[in-house]
């Protein structure tokens, strides 16, 4: 169980309480995040310069408790950001690695659009009252998302569409990423697979590419997949509903 909460200038003085209630409830993880205000309906609940110092200080003196495991380095290197005056937290990192949000995630909103990450609201990739979850995820604007969102280029047409800042003047993915610590935790992931798991994944790709049906696929994968090493806290895969 993680808890997830949004860090703005109502908040920000209970990191410490929020973090007592991680161990209250026995939670595996809490991860904060910069709150991404929409212009001109949110933006007075930003962070300003002196609350910024405050949750630096609190960082300062921080033990990682043995649980639950405080996720706090990239909250902190986006308060840190030199852009952050203008909104901007992740621009310095989000297009030197691959984006995978394509793949491992899913927003489903209550009306039940599907988008492929937390800020690509104004392009849903399906409706869950028109057709399956699993048409929507092997359909072709899903696959029109994972092509255009693998490489984070300023110059992409597709990219200004996420994000709430219409007038921001970059993709939204410039701003904020809520999933960063996510494609982050992929390439650690993927840095770390053995030879006999770059030998699996190979296979399922080749199989994928000649034809191979999802339960041809599930098949091999409870026959043939090596097994599973124990890894640090992370969460790789998220349905956000």
């Amino acid at each position: 169980m993680k808890i997830y909460q949004v860090v703005c200038s109502v908040n920000y003085r209970e990191i410490g309480e929020l973090i007592d209630y991680g161990k209250l409830v026995d939670a595996d993880e809490v991860e904060l995040s910069v709150f991404d205000p929409i212009p001109g309906r949110t933006s007075m609940f930003h962070l300003n310069d002196a609350q910024i110092r405050t949750v630096t200080r609190f960082f300062e003196t921080f033990e990682q408790p043995d649980r639950p495991f405080v996720h706090h380095e990239l909250f902190l290197r986006r308060l840190q950001n030199i852009d952050i005056a203008k909104g901007a937290f992740d621009n310095g990192i989000v297009a030197s690695i691959p984006c995978a949000a394509g793949w491992f995630y899913a927003r489903i909103t209550t009306m039940g659009l599907v988008n492929g990450c937390l800020k690509a609201h104004r392009i849903p990739t399906g409706n869950l009252h028109k057709e399956s979850f699993s048409n929507v995820w092997n359909g072709e604007a899903q696959n029109v998302f994972r092509r255009e969102t693998k490489t984070i280029r300023a110059d992409n047409p597709y990219l200004m569409n996420i994000g709430h800042d219409v007038r921001f003047g970059l993709p939204g993915c410039f701003r904020i990423c809520d999933n960063l610590g996510q494609n982050q935790g992929i390439m650690r992931m993927a840095g770390g697979l053995s030879e006999s798991d770059r030998a699996f994944v190979d296979r399922l790709v080749a199989m994928a590419r000649s034809g191979a049906t999802r339960d041809e696929l599930i098949r091999f994968s409870e026959t043939q997949a090596p097994p599973l090493r124990p890894m640090a806290p992370s969460s790789f895969t998220r349905v956000h509903v």
